[in-house]
């Protein structure tokens, strides 16, 4: 064997069996010790092959062959999973939205409207609720820094004339008691939701549930694309009650899957890695005329930082003077 081909094929070798491993180990299939027995075997496997590599002996070329075939087996595997819609879910993302029109308007089912206390202890609310699309006034995008840095979540909020406000969130559907994992929606362990909810629950439960920083920033956007995409984050969620569909950290995400909404509504919508980082989203946004040129970014940052405005509440956002929804967009 060529040198650069045995170069080239102990990459492949530490490369696919690199995959392997995390898949068996994120999927756990039977058991965990199930798992560590072939995460062995394999590693083994791969071992074999490496050292053989330079060898071209006939009674070995089976040896790679095998290797090939079984790797060929487990992509295979891998891209046979089929997302569900029956499994025992987290309460938060135990419904998906869906819509119908009624008598001119959007009745939405399955609106979360949690009251939370801690992140254990919350009233799960699931309401009906009917919105005129003509009432729609403004959009705002939020994005909340879980972890510091420009690894963030984001989602859109719509304002009404009525002064209602409804937020559409793209998450990871966790399974009861599963946790969260970056690595793990690489390998197909998540399904994905759309939580469409009250802003005093989607908002209010990172802001001061998580204590996650949350930033609340008004888009520039014409009302016929405000109404095209609001029934486009509809759409998806009634295309996920019938199709469900796995989340990917990298390519099915809270922001990649917004864009994709945004260019439905309002056509091709330039992209470029900040698409990928959500935290970076609002430096986005600024180089793009999304934000008002009046302030600068750092200032946009400053007014937008919803976590100083809501530090106060410690009995919920319910109930308020002014209301949850007013407060956190006093800029």
């Amino acid at each position: 064997m060529p040198t650069w081909i045995a170069v080239f094929y102990a990459i492949f070798l530490i490369t696919s069996s690199i995959w392997v491993v995390l898949l068996l180990w994120i999927q756990q299939p039977i058991a965990l010790w199930v798992s560590v027995i072939l995460i062995a075997a394999w590693l083994i496997f791969a071992a074999l092959c490496f050292y053989f590599r330079h060898v071209n002996l006939p009674n070995l070329k089976w040896l790679h062959a095998a290797y090939m075939m079984a790797l060929t087996g487990v992509i295979g595997g891998f891209f046979l999973m089929t997302p569900q819609n029956d499994r025992v879910w987290e309460p938060n993302v135990e419904r998906l939205a869906n819509y119908r029109f009624v008598d001119g308007q959007v009745e939405i089912h399955n609106v979360r409207n949690f009251i939370w206390q801690d992140q254990d202890t919350y009233i799960t609310q699931w309401e009906t609720r009917r919105y005129a699309l003509e009432n729609i006034q403004s959009v705002d995008l939020i994005v909340s820094h879980f972890i510091a840095g420009p690894v963030a979540h984001a989602f859109i909020s719509f304002s009404f004339a009525d002064g209602q406000h409804l937020a559409f969130s793209l998450e990871v559907r966790q399974e009861k008691d599963e946790g969260f994992s970056v690595l793990g929606g690489f390998f197909r362990q998540y399904e994905l939701a759309l939580v469409v909810g009250d802003e005093n629950d989607v908002i209010y439960a990172r802001s001061n549930i998580r204590d996650e920083d949350v930033y609340i920033y008004p888009i520039k956007i014409q009302n016929t694309q405000m109404q095209m995409l609001f029934l486009e984050y509809l759409n998806q969620a009634n295309r996920l009650n019938h199709q469900p569909r796995w989340y990917n950290t990298l390519v099915s995400n809270c922001t990649t899957i917004l864009f994709d909404l945004m260019e439905y509504a309002m056509g091709s919508v330039p992209r470029d890695y900040r698409v990928l980082l959500p935290g970076l989203l609002p430096h986005y946004m600024y180089d793009h005329g999304q934000l008002d040129p009046r302030f600068t970014l750092d200032e946009w940052k400053q007014r937008a930082h919803v976590n100083p405005k809501t530090a106060h509440l410690t009995q919920g956002p319910d109930q308020l003077t002014p209301p949850f929804s007013e407060l956190i967009r006093d800029y």
